[in-house]
């Protein structure tokens, strides 16, 4: 006759009183546990029906083996050895006693409150989690600039999928809400990743229509769409709008990161601002504005932003009334040799954009010279990659 568990009362409880049904927590739990104690073997273990038939009836000689115990414990939140013990060597908490205390309905079980109690304010995650999930993300930020996507890109992933995982069991109210919050960074991430890998069907799948950093929709979109069609008075209009919310938040002096959350820094949306001046021939503001910001760029540890400034300043040069077409070519090897180990998409296009640029000047040396580096630069994996999905 089976024997009365607390292993058997709580898969009752949990409706998980069939191998199938078990396994399939049970499969969870140990890939949840494997992240949590980065012990990948435990994402392997697996219970037999024959296994599950002798813990469910309490017909055992020793108990688990210790991976097993492990995921038990944390599956259900109780040593094994009071899961497997009879209900006479229950700890007394735990135990019912029929003979002594009145009749019960059914939701009055003590067994029940306790299990409900330890459900409510235990979880598989806590404040040390979040901790280390938040310091990987910013650490990720941080070091976005110098590594690039392709290297971070799959430590966003494993950060994404550690918080899915734990997202999957229970916490109290404030911890999954910042799992939440978390888990949203992680994504948001990977969808800007999406888009400086030229990866855009994925950064589209990334997107959230309903959310605004209005900063970067002013001058990372709608100023450089209007530019590109002519509108100089509504284009102008957006880049002051979005230099005035700048000014108004507290940021760090110096060029904020581009991957960070925060909101851009006024360097940082001058330097996009001149993409817009570009569009629109403003080869003066873009020159005064490059001018303004270089000493913050050029010391900054971005290479990306430094090889988008002189690639802007470059095509201005050209827009001049006597082009400087040589010195605009040396920015735009300089560019190029900035990125040569990191491409991304938008030094891609604006590389690409110079060079056709320059082509009424493709008999002048310094011309031939740049569309021979850009033609090596751009036949590596990664940047044909980009030309193709650009095309």
């Amino acid at each position: 006759m089976p024997r009365t568990t607390l292993f058997r009362h709580l898969l009752q409880q949990r409706h998980l009183t069939t191998h199938d049904a078990f396994a399939t927590q049970y499969g969870r739990a140990a890939v949840r546990l494997a992240e949590l104690d980065r012990d990948p073997r435990l994402a392997s273990l697996e219970v037999s029906p024959r296994q599950f038939d002798r813990w469910y009836s309490g017909e055992l000689l020793t108990l688990p083996r210790p991976d097993a115990c492990r995921v038990l414990e944390h599956m259900l939140g109780r040593p094994v050895s009071e899961l497997f013990a009879a209900a006479r060597e229950m700890p007394a908490s735990l135990r019912e006693s029929p003979s002594v205390l009145p009749q019960r309905e059914a939701d009055e079980n003590p067994l029940d409150i306790v299990t409900r109690t330890q459900q409510l304010t235990t979880g598989n995650a806590d404040g040390a989690t979040l901790a280390f999930i938040s310091s990987s993300l910013k650490e990720i930020v941080e070091r976005y600039e110098q590594d690039g996507p392709y290297v971070l890109r799959p430590q966003v992933r494993q950060v994404r999928r550690l918080t899915h995982t734990l997202l999957d069991g229970h916490q109290p109210p404030g911890i999954r809400r910042e799992l939440f919050r978390l888990a949203a960074r992680a994504s948001g991430l990977l969808g800007y990743m999406a888009v400086n890998t030229g990866d855009f069907v994925l950064a589209e799948a990334y997107r959230a229509p309903q959310y605004v950093q209005s900063i970067r929709l002013l001058v990372n979109g709608r100023a450089r769409a209007l530019g590109k069609t002519g509108d100089r008075r509504t284009a102008e209009k957006v880049i002051g709008q979005a230099l005035h919310l700048s000014d108004l938040h507290e940021i760090p002096a110096g060029l904020t990161p581009c991957i960070a959350f925060e909101p851009y820094g006024r360097a940082r949306t001058l330097a996009n601002a001149v993409t817009s001046h570009v569009a629109l021939r403003n080869t003066a503001q873009v020159l005064r504005d490059a001018e303004q910001i270089d000493d913050l760029v050029e010391h900054s540890a971005s290479a990306w932003s430094r090889s988008l400034v002189r690639l802007d300043v470059a095509a201005a040069l050209l827009q001049q009334r006597v082009p400087e077409v040589d010195h605009a070519m040396s920015l735009g090897r300089e560019a190029l040799r900035l990125c040569a180990d990191r491409p991304i998409s938008s030094v891609y296009q604006r590389s690409r954009d110079l060079r056709a640029q320059a082509a009424p000047w493709c008999d002048r040396p310094s011309v031939r010279d740049y569309g021979e580096e850009f033609g090596i630069w751009s036949s590596q994996p990664a940047t044909s990659a980009m030309a193709s999905a650009a095309s």
